[in-house]
C-alpha cells in the first residue's frame, strides 16, 4: 500500500469515523431517547458529502470521498466487509434484544448481589469469567454458544452488562447496529449505482 493510498484512507476514515460516530452519539443522547432516532444521519451526511464532492466543492477531501465511496463496494474487500457487517449487525441486534426482553427484576437482584461483593465494573466481571475459563477450559465452547445464540441466559447477561455500564451498553450497541445497517445500504446503493464503471 503506497503513501498516497494510506493518506486517502486516513482522510476517509477520519471523516466517516471520527466525525459521524460522535455526531450520531450526540444526537442519540440529547435529541432522541430511542435508538432509531439517529437513523438516517449517516445516509444524509454521506450523500451530501458525495454530492459536494462530485461538484468539486471539497477539494482534495472531496476527491478522496468520491473515489473511496465508488471503489469500496467492489472486489474481495467488499465481500470481507459484508461478512464483518453481518456479524456486527447480528451481535449488536442480539444484545439489544436481550436488553429489551430480559427480566428486569432478575437483573436488579443480580446487580445488587454483585455490588455487595464489590463487583461493580465490566472489567471485574470479565476477569471473573476469564479465571473460570482458565480453571475449566471445557466450558469455553458452552460460554461462546450462550453468548452467540438467542437464549434467556444471554439476554439476561446483556441486560446486566447494560445496567452496570449505566445504559451505555445499549447506547453503543444501538449506534453500531444502526450505523452498520445504514453503511450496508449505502454501499449496496453505490455498488449498483456505479456498476457500469466496474
Amino acid at each position: 500500500m503506497n503513501k498516497e493510498l494510506l493518506k486517502e484512507w486516513a482522510v476517509f476514515l477520519i471523516i466517516f469515523t471520527g466525525l459521524l460516530f460522535p455526531l450520531r452519539f450526540i444526537f442519540n443522547n440529547y435529541l432522541q431517547h430511542y435508538w432509531f432516532g439517529s437513523l438516517g444521519i449517516l445516509s444524509i451526511v454521506t450523500f451530501i458529502l458525495f454530492f459536494l464532492s462530485t461538484k468539486g466543492k471539497l477539494g482534495y477531501v472531496g476527491y478522496v470521498i468520491k473515489k473511496r465511496i465508488i471503489k469500496i463496494p467492489k472486489g474481495k474487500a467488499f465481500k470481507a466487509y459484508l461478512i464483518s457487517a453481518s456479524i456486527l449487525i447480528y451481535i449488536t441486534g442480539l444484545t439489544i434484544t436481550g436488553i429489551i426482553v430480559a427480566d428486569k427484576q432478575i437483573t436488579t437482584t443480580f446487580v445488587n448481589q454483585m455490588t455487595q461483593q464489590h463487583i461493580t465494573t465490566v472489567k471485574q466481571i470479565t476477569s471473573e469469567g476469564y479465571t473460570n475459563v482458565q480453571n475449566n477450559p471445557s466450558i469455553l465452547p458452552i460460554d461462546i454458544l450462550i453468548i452467540l445464540t438467542p437464549n434467556p441466559l444471554m439476554f439476561q447477561i446483556s441486560d446486566i452488562m447494560n445496567q452496570i455500564t449505566h445504559g451505555y451498553g445499549y447506547t453503543i450497541c444501538s449506534l453500531v447496529f444502526v450505523e452498520q445497517i445504514e453503511l450496508l445500504g449505502i454501499n449496496l446503493f453505490f455498488k449498483y449505482r456505479f456498476k457500469e464503471s466496474s
